[in-house]
């Protein structure tokens, strides 16, 4: 599945990241505003929670026809508002993409949380976030 083709996705103009630094990107517009006009809160979130979606993706490509990923928690927290593009970066925590492998081939099922940072364009920390996602082959 192509994560960026979703309407979602395509509503909210979120697209691969022009600067390898980073994952995906998310520009600033009136449409994800909020009262103080900076990104909304729900806005960040969906950043956030596609770019989780995206790196697993991109982590189990070969095996996303066969597998079953579902978000099943997670915790966000803001640490500052912005304007302008945003950024995200994805990593696994507390565990690697060989360890889910071997989980899914033993256990048919691998239990795993991925952490998505979310920066500014002066590469500042805006939102910081753990997603725990259920993968059941």
């Amino acid at each position: 599945m192509e994560i960026l083709n979703l309407p979602l996705s395509q509503k909210f103009g979120i697209k691969i990241s022009s600067n390898p630094e980073y994952l995906l990107e998310f520009n600033y517009s009136p449409f994800v505003k909020n009262h103080i006009n900076t990104f909304h809160g729900g806005a960040l979130y969906i950043f956030a929670e596609t770019s989780s979606g995206f790196f697993l993706n991109e982590n189990f490509q070969n095996l996303f026809d066969n597998i079953h990923p579902m978000l099943r928690s997670s915790k966000i927290k803001f640490s500052k508002p912005c304007q302008g593009h945003i950024y995200s970066k994805a990593k696994f925590l507390e565990t690697s993409k060989e360890k889910i492998f071997l989980e899914l081939q033993q256990n048919n099922k691998s239990l795993f949380i991925t952490d998505i940072t979310l920066y500014n364009e002066s590469k500042n920390i805006i939102c910081r976030g753990d997603f725990e996602w259920l993968v059941n082959v």
